[in-house]
């Protein structure tokens, strides 16, 4: 009626005394694991309190690449996707001289429009990253890249002490509004001192012999200038000078992904005089209205550069994001560190 009843003794659950030896041994192990993530969240935490971490930029559109290989693997596994890109920046454009297109502003943190007109066009459409000037901060495509990135690496809480070798300009404007101890500078020719202001309050620096001393600043942003300094090997191992270990460089200047080596536009001679190897280019320059020379379009060699002058963890950052207003070929930044 009730079965058989078995007189076999239940299953023992006890672990064994050579099985219990292997639990403990993994219970202390498990522990030292736990206790070394727990110092590793600790340093992380440390290091993005201090200055953000780079990574958690790399969404929202953003592409990190190491080296020419890394860019060229991009370019053959997302050939389709590019093209997507080309045709709806086509369609934005529809061959208008000009026009205003809404998008989110990452700066404003808000709904925005941005002016687009025909001015530096070609047959492939407008210059979509000098272009796209939100009508609420004045910022064009590259510069509300450049200035989202930062907000987003170093957080304008942790108040790092930043250095942009610009300050006439609305990105100025805009860095001075969220990081009200930023500093900036100007080339001048009109006879101010380096180090010291001109009549009109604007800071007067070299980039290639900097007056600020070793270690002073968490950050240091350069945009569109390196490429208008003949002596750029020497900037370079200024804005390495002035970084904290650890400090943030951050930059743009023409760079060909495509091209290993850097095209050499125009050299100055032992003399003082400008030798052009490709036809005379000169760029927007806000203090001088004739514009200034472009020597060099850089190839993927400046990385060495940079990091022969101390700097490290260097990756080019690339973005393309509509309901961003971040669209157009060439909207590339170098990101990296100094070393410790």
């Amino acid at each position: 009626m009730f079965g058989k009843i078995s007189s076999k003794p239940a299953d023992d659950k006890r672990p064994r005394p050579d099985e219990a030896d292997k639990l403990a041994n993994l219970k202390v192990q498990r522990d030292k694991a736990a206790q070394q993530r727990d110092r590793a969240r600790e340093k992380i935490a440390s290091l993005q309190s201090h200055l953000g971490h780079l990574e958690p930029v790399a969404t929202a559109g953003w592409k990190k690449f190491a080296c020419y290989e890394d860019y060229w693997e991009d370019q053959r596994l997302h050939k389709a996707e590019y093209e997507a890109e080309r045709a709806f920046e086509a369609a934005l454009w529809a061959r208008r001289d000009s026009f205003g297109t809404s998008a989110r502003c990452g700066v404003c943190r808000a709904d925005a429009v941005f002016e687009v007109d025909s001015q530096w066009a070609d047959e492939r459409g407008p210059a979509w990253r000098e272009k796209m000037q939100c009508r609420t901060c004045g910022l064009n495509t590259r510069l509300r890249a450049a200035l989202q990135f930062l907000l987003n690496v170093a957080p304008p809480h942790t108040k790092p002490k930043i250095y942009a070798t610009e300050q006439v300009t609305a990105f100025f404007q805009q860095l001075k509004q969220a990081y009200p101890d930023a500093m900036g500078s100007e080339y001048l020719s009109d006879g101010t001192s380096k180090g010291s202001e001109s009549a009109q309050g604007i800071r007067h620096e070299d980039v290639t012999s900097l007056t600020f001393e070793d270690e002073s600043f968490d950050a240091l942003l350069t945009f569109e200038v390196l490429e208008h300094v003949p002596d750029w090997g020497a900037a370079i191992r200024e804005f390495a000078r002035v970084l904290k270990p650890g400090g943030l460089f951050w930059a743009s200047f023409p760079f060909d992904l495509a091209a290993t080596k850097m095209l050499v536009r125009a050299t100055v001679s032992p003399l003082g005089e400008i030798i052009h190897h490709q036809p005379p280019e000169y760029h927007g320059d806000p203090i001088n209205a004739d514009g200034c020379l472009c020597y060099q379009v850089f190839g993927w060699d400046v990385m060495d550069a940079l990091r022969g002058a101390g700097l490290v963890h260097l990756d080019v950052y690339s973005v393309w994001n509509p309901s961003l207003g971040l669209i157009g070929r060439g909207l590339h930044f170098v990101a990296g560190r100094k070393a410790f």
